[in-house]
């Protein structure tokens, strides 16, 4: 898997592709940073929205 980032008229864009070069492109709509837990909890540090483009 390869993973590109890369921008289009001043959005971000991500695209996921495969070895046999099969790919799904995403538009990031919002990336939020999240508050942190306590130390005994776990949780991701940031949460992505995307979109994806057919």
């Amino acid at each position: 898997m390869k993973l590109e980032i890369m921008q289009r008229n001043k959005k971000p864009y991500l695209r996921l592709m495969n070895t046999n070069g099969l790919f799904d492109t995403f538009e990031v709509l919002e990336l939020t940073k999240n508050k942190p837990l306590s130390e005994a909890e776990s949780a991701f540090d940031y949460t992505m929205i995307l979109v994806r483009f057919k």
